[in-house]
């Protein structure tokens, strides 16, 4: 099948978007034509060169998305007149990839539309999360947690502030893609059961797709001979994803057994707020945690090998059903490296499942807990089930994918 792509994130820009979609690609045996972004804003600023064969790359040096959507259907309609398409995908970041989707549906009826949401568009948490909890209005407050599509769908649409007018208008982007498009991919069920709310359209459309990774990209290392047991956490924290817990434990277990701290050591990659560093020199942690700022991926791949054992975070939403919806694809970084995985996160959410379904622990955030956890995999160590991991492996995912696409 040949597809043509809108999708302003795509290597050689590195955000999870780009390589998600890149691996997800790259493995698949149809051939695809993607129009991108060459601009660095929401990125990483790191560069990651890949390329493949069946992928043809249109990057557009853009600033702005109105020239973005523009030269997306010039460049559809240019190559339409000499290439059939099979289908169109508009991929999820950012969400205003989904006009030139519905432009094109205006005009070419046919063509079948795919849309890929790696979040939601309308009625993210993120966003929708703090307007709300610190709404005045308590009744508003309450309708969030009882029925969260109501209070943002309806209740937003009411409101003059420009920042929750904004979130009234991805939902309303949302609701009218999903009514057009053909087939939606999510990469797990609750997200998707989160996006349609509607059991009938969820059967019709939605497709579970789970990210992936590849093993082709991941340098050759040395089996690291770790004097210490080093976990490592690799990415970007927030006050809504924060490391602060581990940190926490790590002083627990200074003031209870300083000498089981001498056995420990945490790698910090990426961003880390002022505030985390501030406690690692308030608790007198810097021989325990090395802050070592923002790596290319491929580093971050090389150190997720070194390590014994890697983090994750999850936000909490406490609306959500076991707290989160999301399926980070650090985790399949994560698995790629074959190591174990320390999440702190509900065990029964989606990360936590394939965390624990691969060898890894997770446990909540509070402090003691991560502490005893920390002690536990130190002393007794995690096994790493790789016949579980292959199932994220990007040759599987992609096989998959590809024959869900043929049947429908």
């Amino acid at each position: 099948m040949k597809i043509f792509v809108v999708s302003w994130f795509y290597p050689p820009i590195t955000t999870s978007e780009a390589l998600v979609t890149y691996k997800l690609f790259a493995n698949s045996k149809n051939e695809y034509y993607v129009c991108s972004a060459l601009n660095n804003n929401w990125s990483y600023n790191n560069e990651t060169k890949l390329e493949s064969k069946n992928v043809h790359q249109y990057a557009f040096e853009v600033n702005n998305f109105e020239d973005f959507e523009r030269l997306c259907l010039e460049k559809y309609y240019e190559l339409s007149k000499t290439i059939k398409f099979d289908a169109i995908m508009t991929r999820s970041m950012p969400p205003e990839s989904q006009y030139v989707g519905l432009k094109i549906r205006e005009k070419d009826k046919g063509i079948p539309w795919i849309v890929s949401l790696a979040d939601p568009i309308g009625n993210n948490p993120y966003e929708t999360i703090y307007p709300l909890l610190n709404n005045k209005h308590k009744v508003i407050r309450n309708m969030y947690w009882i029925f969260p599509q109501f209070a943002v769908n309806h209740i937003t649409k009411l409101s003059k502030n420009p920042y929750t007018k904004n979130l009234s208008k991805s939902n309303k982007l949302q609701e009218k893609v999903i009514k057009l498009s053909d087939a939606v991919i999510v990469p797990t069920k609750e997200q998707g059961e989160y996006i349609f709310h509607n059991e009938k359209r969820f059967n019709e459309k939605c497709i579970v797709v789970p990210h992936s990774y590849d093993l082709s990209l991941y340098p050759k290392v040395k089996q690291a001979n770790n004097k210490k047991f080093t976990f490592a956490f690799i990415g970007h924290t927030d006050h809504l994803r924060s490391i602060e817990s581990f940190i926490r434990a790590l002083k627990i277990i200074k003031d209870i057994n300083p000498e089981i701290l001498d056995k420990i050591h945490l790698r910090l990659i990426g961003n880390i707020p002022d505030n985390i560093k501030n406690m690692i020199y308030v608790y007198f942690l810097q021989d325990v945690v090395s802050l070592e700022g923002t790596v290319n991926y491929f580093d971050s791949l090389k150190i997720m090998q070194e390590s014994d054992c890697l983090i994750h975070i999850d936000a909490d939403f406490p609306n959500l059903k076991n707290g989160s919806i999301f399926f980070a694809a650090k985790i399949v970084d994560y698995l790629g490296a074959k190591k174990p995985i320390f999440g702190l996160t509900n065990p029964k959410c989606p990360a936590g499942r394939i965390i624990t379904s691969t060898g890894g622990m997770c446990c909540d955030k509070e402090p003691m807990a991560v502490a005893k956890s920390i002690l536990k995999i130190v002393n007794e160590g995690l096994n790493f089930n790789v016949e579980n991991a292959e199932k994220y492996n990007a040759k599987n995912v992609a096989k998959e994918y590809d024959d869900i696409l043929e049947r429908i």
